[in-house]
């Protein structure tokens, strides 16, 4: 899906469809940008590390506070025509789960929590899920599949998942577990140790505390993704925009760079790969229209946006930034451009 693009006294304002996507919400803020006032000067565009967000101003706050309400009035709705549809849904009826419902008073729904230890999921399930939802795991040899299978599993179960929705589908925690398990697949560790909680949204979400509209954020101990958006990462997965490996990327490498610090190899192709972020990042322009300008925002952003081209855009990343996808390549033990062999 193309950006969302408003002409405004002839300055454009974008918002990625990373941040948002219902078109109810684009309608709001399409009539409250026809509201402003001709002398209204757009401001730039900020962001925090590791989130997708609108950006943060006076004028974005108040046209937020609109988008909260509507959202707010549908969600009161939705509760209504909902209301005996309070436990787990029928997704998971042949699924043995151990489920507790929950009530969020900062977000002011429920979710459900789930340990992964206790899902008790199928191999066939979980093979069925793979194969027909995750393009990285269909290219791989069958040996690979195997160890990426059980990766994924071990994954799974080692974390709880907690889901604001009604609808816990069982594809959820395995193409989570799935996201995590591909950008690490060439590396010893693959678990995440540090991140014991997923929380899982249908829908682009409030980040806590804030008014900034998310897709996916890690913080803390928790990794946090929007169930559509993640969706559709692999569901066209030539896009270069992938909100499970973006987190992810985020994710790892906090856990290696922060909390573990005892891989030599992983600090030295980090620190590589750093070293020429910095210079594209100073360049403000990329061939090929490669790189989103959110990618731009700091190297944190760059870091998670190559992680996404290097799985998905493989060949046009390595024709447009050689040394970028080689670094990319030596510090995951990955080559996507073997996708039945990439480790």
């Amino acid at each position: 899906m193309a950006d969302t693009t408003f002409v405004l006294d002839g300055k454009e304002i974008t918002l990625s469809n990373y941040k948002v996507v219902n078109d109810s919400v684009l309608n709001e803020i399409r009539k409250t940008l026809t509201s402003l006032p001709e002398d209204y000067n757009p401001p730039s565009t900020t962001s925090n590390n590791n989130d997708y967000l609108l950006s943060d101003s006076p004028y974005l706050i108040f046209l937020l506070i609109i988008i909260f309400i509507v959202i707010k009035v549908r969600s009161v709705f939705a509760e209504g025509s909902n209301k005996n549809s309070r436990k787990p849904s029928s997704h998971y009826n042949d699924v043995s789960v151990d489920a507790s419902k929950n009530y969020d008073e900062g977000a002011g729904v429920d979710y459900y929590h789930y340990k992964g230890s206790c899902l008790d999921l199928k191999h066939s399930d979980i093979e069925f899920i793979l194969e027909k939802y995750f393009p990285y795991y269909r290219n791989l040899e069958q040996d690979l599949q195997f160890r990426f299978f059980d990766r994924t599993t071990k994954f799974m179960y080692s974390k709880d998942f907690l889901i604001y929705s009604n609808e816990p589908f069982k594809e959820m925690p395995v193409l989570i577990s799935a996201a995590a398990v591909q950008i690490s697949f060439g590396l010893d560790e693959f678990e995440l140790p540090h991140y014991n909680n997923i929380r899982v949204h249908r829908e682009e979400y409030f980040a806590d505390h804030s008014l900034r509209i998310l897709a996916g954020n890690v913080e803390g101990n928790c990794i946090t993704l929007a169930w559509t958006h993640l969706l559709k990462g692999f569901y066209d997965y030539e896009d270069g925009s992938n909100v499970g490996l973006h987190e992810m990327a985020h994710a790892l490498y906090y856990q290696e760079m922060i909390i573990e610090k005892d891989e030599p190899d992983f600090i030295n192709h980090f620190s590589l790969l750093m070293n020429d972020g910095e210079g594209v990042l100073q360049q403000k322009q990329c061939p090929y229209n490669l790189y989103s300008a959110y990618a731009f925002t700091n190297l944190q952003e760059f870091w998670a946006v190559s992680v996404e081209l290097f799985f998905e855009k493989a060949h046009p990343l390595q024709t447009a930034y050689p040394n970028i996808f080689n670094h990319l390549q030596n510090l995951l033990r990955q080559n996507p451009l073997i996708p039945n062999q990439p480790v």
